[in-house]
């Protein structure tokens, strides 16, 4: 439980960047190949599935289309405004 928090704190959308991660695998492409597709670099991908940033409402979007998933698949609360 301590190393859930400890993660949580250092990263506080752990958890909703592995489910992006895990989604962008099942597509086969890797971060170089989908980062632009969805108007990313790759940089900006790894910290949102290693759970350092939040993705904007916009960029979600594009993600769950490319992905065939919906947004709220992801698990991003929807009580905070992406930013």
């Amino acid at each position: 439980m301590e190393i859930i928090q400890s993660l949580e704190t250092k990263r506080p959308w752990a958890v909703q960047g592995a489910n992006l991660r895990r989604a962008r695998h099942r597509t086969g492409i890797s971060q170089e190949n989908f980062a632009p597709v969805v108007g990313t670099t790759r940089r900006h991908l790894i910290r949102l599935e290693k759970g350092w940033h939040r993705p904007s409402h916009a960029l979600l979007s594009r993600i769950a289309t490319e992905t065939k998933q919906t947004v709220e698949s992801f698990g991003y609360p929807d009580d905070e405004e992406p930013v």
